[in-house]
């Protein structure tokens, strides 16, 4: 009972706002680190928020994102990261960038051109 009423007089005072919370933590998600949409669906679930919140918040933040250029960006980010993508097959190397893609939060329909054009990139 003390704990519901230390969370109501928190709500009251505006300290407990799931819709607030859910803005500031996929910005700051954005801001830092390049995720998809679902990575950050699923952390925003996990953290409690109502999923209908989640929904609705991660709709309006990513109105203005392009997956694919951000996907481009992760990707190229991690392909310079790993050191031993000269000695690499390509298969090893779609194998990698995709699981790393996913883990992220991309579609597959955003991974799977993505993949290629790093892939044709680090040909090149």
């Amino acid at each position: 009972a003390d704990i519901k009423e230390a969370i109501e007089s928190l709500k009251r005072a505006g300290l407990v706002n799931d819709v607030e919370f859910a803005k500031m933590y996929i910005r700051d998600a954005l801001s830092l680190k390049r995720s998809g949409k679902n990575l950050l669906k699923r952390k925003l679930l996990l953290l409690g928020i109502e999923k209908f919140i989640v929904d609705q918040e991660l709709q309006v933040a990513f109105v203005d994102v392009d997956h694919h250029e951000t996907a481009l960006e992760a990707g190229r980010k991690f392909l310079k990261k790993s050191s031993s993508t000269k000695k690499t097959s390509d298969a090893q190397l779609r194998n990698r960038l995709a699981g790393f893609l996913s883990r992220r939060g991309f579609s597959w329909s955003t991974i799977e051109p993505v993949m290629k054009a790093l892939i044709k990139e680090h040909e090149e």
